[in-house]
Formats: C-alpha cells, structure tokens, sequence
C-alpha cells in the first residue's frame, strides 16, 4: 500500500510521465479493492485512483498528445480510461462512501468526482443520478478547512461536460450553483480563511464555476440575476458579493473570453442590479469584477450600459473622507471598507486610463461628463485631482488622434466650453483643499484641455481655427507651476488665478462667454464647503 501511495504521488506530480502506465497500474489495483477493509487501505487506493484520474484530466486541459516510451507510437486521450474508471468508481460508490473516517471519506470523494469525469458520456449519464447527490452532500458536509479534495474532485466532475451530459445535469445545475455559491461564501467567512488549505478549496471552487460557464453559462447568468435582483428573497449581503466575486473570475480567465462574448449585455445588465446595493461587501466585489471587465479583450465598456459600470467606479473613487471617518470608527474590523474601496477605484481610474490605448475610446471625453457632479455636489471634488492624472494620460495619447477634439453639439453629456473652464478655474484656486502636487495635476489637464475648449469643430468652416483659450492658459499656466513648485501662499495663489480667471472670461471677446462664466463662478460652491 505504501506502493500505491507512491504511484499517487508520482501521478499527481508527473502526470505526463505517468500515464502512459496508467492502465497497467489501473488493473493491478481494482482487483484488491474488495477485500480492502482498513481505513489507510481504502484512503491510499483511493487516494491512488483520484490521482490517476486527475493526472488524465491535466493532460486534457493542456490538450497534449503522450506518446507512451514503451507502448509504441499510439497517442493516448481521455476516452481510452473510460471503461477501467467506470470500473473503480462502482466500488466507490458503494459502501466505501459510507466510512466515517474524515481521511478516508475525502480521498474517496475526491476519486469519485475526477474518475467521473474520465467516463464516456453514456456512463457518466448512467453515474449521474448517484454521483451528484454524493458529491453535493459531501461538499455540504465537509468545513472549510477539510474542503480542498473534496472541492478539488467537484470541480473535476464538472469537467469535460458535453452537449449531452449538460441536458441531462440542467435540472441539477441551480442546485449545484447554489451550493458552490454557498461554499464560496463559507470559505470566505472561515477564520482560517488566510490558510493554504482553505484558499486552495475556494480556487477549485472557482474552477468548478469556469466549468459550468463551458455549458451552462446562460443558467448561470439568470441565476445570479435572480439573487441581485433587489426583490430577491436572498438578503445576505454576503451571498450577493460571493456573486459578484464568480463573475469576476470567469471574466478575469482568458481561456473563458470566447464562451462569455456573446452574453457580453446579459452580464453588463446582471452586474447593473449591483450598483445601487450599499453594502460595502458587495461594492467591493462589483469593482473588482469592474476592474476585470477592464483587463479583458472583451469591449465591455464599449456596450450598452458599459459606460454605467465606469460611472460606478467615478462615483466610488470619490467617496469622501467623513464617511471613510465614521466607518473606521464603528467597523475597525471589517473586512471591506469605504477607504480600502475608494483608494482601489482611485488606482483602478489610473490604471484603465495608462492601459496603453485599450480603453482611451471608452473614457475619452467620457471622463468630462462627470466634472459637473464633482463641482455640484461638493463631496465628490476628493476625486478630482485622480480624475485629472488621468485625463493627463489620457490626453497625451489622445491629442495625436482624430477623436481629441469634442463635438460640444453632440456630446450632450459633456459640460459646455465655459462649465468646464469654470470647473477647472474653481478647483484650480483650492490650494488648502489639493495641495501643491495635486494642483500642479489640475493645471496641467488645463492646458491639455485648453485646445479643446476653443470648439474648433464648431469653426470648421473658419479661415483660421480659434485658439484663444489655448493661447492664453498654455502662455500663463506654467508660470503658476513654477510658482507653485517655488512655494506660494494661499492668498497669492488666489490672486495668480483670480488673474487668470479674469483673463479667461475676456479672452474670446463674447459677452454671452462673459456672461455664461459669471453665472457659474457665482454659483459654484467652494470644496471647502464639503
């Protein structure tokens, strides 16, 4: 038996090396399993056999060939063991499920899961009726910390599901998801969440959903849809923001990207039932999945109600700081919380805006949109000088395309030429409320933006395109960074803009211009007011 144990340590650890001698290994054990009555007989046969089975399912998923070193030249595939691993499985599940001992019933859970997945669809439609029952109570039973074979031959069982074996498990599947789901969650509250053990029982959890995302990715996407939705009778927050977290592992695995682009609106639509939710567990997992969406080859920004998620990550990025006070002071041991949220969206904003190209269509002039909510409602301003590095990034690129310059006409989301000028002028005076190296952000995006503000789409007729604003913020704007960068008191500093806001009102010799800017400038509360 301590044999056998080596062969199973030699097939979890070479696969490819083992396998061409797998069914000679195979033969030699299934005969003994009758008369195996110890509990360390049981766990190491089964344990051998789990390990085989496994050392089958690597080599499928990694799609190699074996050519066998002493078994001629003929490539080996799944289905060759399908007949030897419906063979053993029948002794599993008979009275070797029963044991009670924890290092047996895990072992043969775990060989039960992956030896399924080896067998030809019609046996494995034959073993369903049995295995799913055994393997879904088993996972049910078993702590977060004795999980990991048992998640880990779920997962497998899973695994390789065609057309046919997913019609037959579809009346299963809301039982599986939820249970799975229900693990998740588990795992996640266990103390000992931080072990090797437990993290290695939520990744194959995790894998177990990139499974039934293969063939049942429609299932799960109304499943989940029932649960956030805000009538759902499921009002744990935490089985909400497990939700979220299997949505932002299937869209963060590659390999996934082909099976999820067609239900690209479904899944926008499903994580847009989130965004009003104010529990703080929840937020966290939306913008992680958010973030996910970001690093994708899939355009989900690009699609309708995409532009809603970035909005989403705006809005948390300038969570100000009386309710990341008031928080701490009542949760210092929670495991999600408005600061810790708010700095991942502020870095996540940098991070889309530097990701080299990918997202500048997504977020070029969508960021402007939202410079009215940071100036109209004062709490929101803690996010503009983010806000500003990137539309420094951004505006870099950008300004060397054909898309930098703004059809004011028809962005109608975007403030006017003189909202935007007052916005920045406002923000720009804040010197107690931003600093000097967040000012220095702000009046860099000024002379980014300044060609822009001039509306040379809206001139395109002219002789010569306008280029007031321009002209003037890019003559006098670096002097002030040098000011700044030399040191300068509030009051000065307030007089060198004041200066500047004057010049600006005049600059294009428009009294409507004038006009439009005084308003606003009157009307515009102040950051300190926050």
């Amino acid at each position: 038996f301590f044999i056998i144990n080596a062969l199973a340590q030699f097939a979890d650890q070479q696969p490819l090396r083992f396998v061409p001698y797998l069914k000679e290994a195979t033969a030699k054990i299934l005969p003994i399993m009758s008369i195996a009555k110890q509990d360390n007989h049981r766990m190491f046969i089964a344990k051998a056999l789990g390990c085989f089975a496994d050392s089958i399912l690597q080599i499928a998923t990694q799609n190699e060939q074996l050519t066998p070193r002493s078994a001629g030249s003929a490539s080996l595939n799944r289905d060759d063991f399908g007949d030897i691993m419906y063979s053993g499985i029948q002794f599993l599940i008979g009275d070797w499920i029963r044991n009670g001992e924890l290092r047996v019933r895990i072992q043969v859970h775990f060989a039960i899961g992956t030896m399924f997945a080896i067998c030809s669809t019609d046996n494995r439609t034959t073993l369903l009726p049995k295995v799913v029952p055994i393997m879904c109570a088993a996972l049910k039973k078993e702590k977060p910390m004795d999980q990991l074979l048992v998640a880990r031959g779920f997962a497998n069982m899973l695994a390789h599901v065609d057309d046919n074996l997913a019609f037959t498990m579809g009346p299963h599947m809301d039982q599986i998801i939820m249970l799975v789901l229900q693990c998740i969650v588990a795992v996640n509250l266990d103390k000992e969440s931080n072990s090797s053990a437990v993290k290695g029982a939520l990744g194959f959890l995790l894998q177990a959903t990139e499974h039934i995302a293969t063939f049942h990715m429609d299932g799960l996407i109304v499943f989940v849809s029932k649960i956030l939705d805000s009538r759902s009778l499921h009002k744990d927050p935490s089985i909400r923001a497990g939700c979220l977290q299997i949505f932002r592992h299937l869209i963060s695995r590659k390999a996934l990207e082909p099976r999820l682009q067609p239900f690209m609106d479904s899944i926008i639509a499903t994580l847009k039932l989130s965004i009003n939710d104010s529990d703080w567990r929840v937020r966290k997992n939306l913008a992680a999945t958010i973030i996910a969406m970001g690093a994708s080859s899939i355009p989900f920004f690009q699609a309708i109600g995409g532009p809603d998620l970035l909005s989403y990550i705006l809005k948390n990025a300038s969570i100000p700081e009386s309710i990341v006070t008031e928080f701490n002071a009542k949760n210092p041991n929670s495991t999600a919380s408005p600061q810790e949220i708010r700095d991942t969206c502020r870095n996540t904003l940098t991070l889309f805006s530097g990701s080299s190209g990918k997202l500048d269509s997504s977020l070029w002039p969508f960021l402007f949109e939202h410079m009215s909510d940071y100036v109209d409602s004062p709490p929101l301003v803690t996010a503009f000088p983010t806000v500003c590095r990137c539309l420094n990034q951004l505006g870099a690129r950008v300004s060397e395309t054909e898309n930098y310059y703004v059809d004011f006409a028809t962005a109608v989301n975007v403030p006017k030429p003189h909202a935007l000028a007052v916005k920045f002028l406002v923000q720009a005076m804040q010197l107690d409320t931003h600093g000097p190296a967040e000012l220095h952000s702000i009046l860099e995006s000024m002379v980014l933006i300044s060609a822009v503000l001039d509306e040379p789409l809206a001139h395109q007729n002219s002789e010569e395109p306008p280029a007031e604003m321009y002209n003037l913020w890019a003559g006098m704007i670096p002097e002030l960074q040098k000011q700044l960068m030399e040191g300068v008191t509030a009051e000065a500093w307030e007089d060198y803009v004041c200066k500047l806001i004057s010049k600006t009102m005049v600059c294009k010799q428009s009294e409507q211009w004038a006009e439009d800017m005084t308003c606003l400038l009157y009307t515009s509360p102040s950051p300190r007011d926050s």
